[in-house]
């Protein structure tokens, strides 16, 4: 078979047959050229408009690094929008579709202060006091560059509304256990002191009665009061043990006063945690969750602080919030 001059004696083969194997030295090239300019200019069109936005964070690494997953969480994604009536937007559709690990790591980028050279001369023991700076990000579009500012704004919300609810519902978790717990440690403390009150004052009606069937008593030498407390207590004198008595006494209802006021102060902050938790939605965002802080502040509160000592200080713990982070674009 003789492909150069088409002549063959096997089976009949049309001639353009061999005229295309006689010149694929030719086409082969051609081919992986138009190739590589369609590649180049799909390329240069799918990026042909960028949009970069910075959000101004400064927080621990490790509480990011504890948060970022649900960057690319879906389900609060798609929660999000619905709430935002931004879920049936280009935009909206967009992150949808492309929200995955690899899409946040190519575009959420976490920036420090200082650079990774500069981590050498951070210890181990110190990598849990490093913080960020900000978080840049950057979002393209085929389409215009209105279009590719629109999907980098809603995600920069989206990441914001992410780091604010998780960081709220952390503390308003915390909060809420802390006075449950701190409410039964209270009234384990107080069931104890009024016991011992009791006891005390047990004791110095019977000194009191003592005292009184031994008036010479008072003749002893008082300075031998040294404790009310233990063995040593009963070899004082009467009139001693009186005032001993009465000394304990006294520092018990001071403990115990102490006690009633912050049980006044930690059922104040319970009531409000426990209200603001059955007024939630069941999935809110985390500007749902900031706007039913607020407002649950002015509902248990009033739109002024207190004028009550105890409810003002309950106020003042337990409802000066702030937005973690700060957002601005370019």
């Amino acid at each position: 078979m003789d492909f150069q001059s088409g002549n063959t004696d096997d089976h009949p083969i049309p001639p353009w047959v061999y005229r295309l194997v006689a010149q694929w030295r030719i086409f082969a090239p051609l081919a992986i050229a138009v190739a590589g300019i369609a590649y180049g200019v799909g390329h240069s069109r799918a990026f042909h408009f960028e949009s970069k936005g910075f959000v101004a964070l400064h927080r621990p690494i490790a509480l990011y690094n504890s948060q970022r997953q649900a960057f690319y969480d879906t389900a609060q994604l798609r929660n999000y929008l619905t709430q935002k009536k931004k879920l049936d937007t280009p935009e909206g559709q967009y992150l949808i579709k492309a929200l995955s690990p690899a899409f946040i790591n190519k575009n959420v980028v976490l920036t420090m202060p200082y650079g990774k050279d500069d981590l050498r001369y951070v210890g181990d023991k110190d990598q849990s006091a490093l913080f960020s700076s900000g978080l840049t990000m950057t979002m393209q579009s085929v389409n215009s560059g209105e279009d590719a500012a629109a999907r980098m704004q809603l995600l920069a919300a989206f990441v914001v509304d992410q780091m604010l609810k998780q960081t709220l519902a952390s503390e308003l978790r915390a909060r809420l256990m802390a006075a449950r717990s701190q409410r039964q440690s209270l009234d384990n403390k107080l069931i104890d002191i009024n016991q011992n009150l009791r006891e005390l004052s047990s004791r110095l009606t019977q000194t009191r009665e003592i005292a009184a069937r031994y008036p010479e008593s008072a003749r002893l030498n008082d300075r031998q009061l040294l404790s009310t407390a233990g063995e040593t207590g009963r070899f004082l004198s009467p009139l001693a043990q009186i005032i001993g008595l009465e000394s304990d006494i006294a520092t018990h209802k001071a403990t115990r006063d102490r006690l009633i006021r912050l049980e006044k102060s930690n059922t104040i902050a319970l009531s409000f945690y426990e209200n603001l938790y059955k007024k939630l939605p069941g999935t809110p965002t985390g500007e749902q969750l900031l706007n039913g802080v607020i407002t649950e502040i002015k509902s248990h509160f009033g739109a002024t602080p207190p004028a009550d000592d105890v409810a003002r200080e309950v106020y003042t713990i337990n409802c000066c919030w702030r937005s973690p982070c700060a957002v601005r674009g370019w």
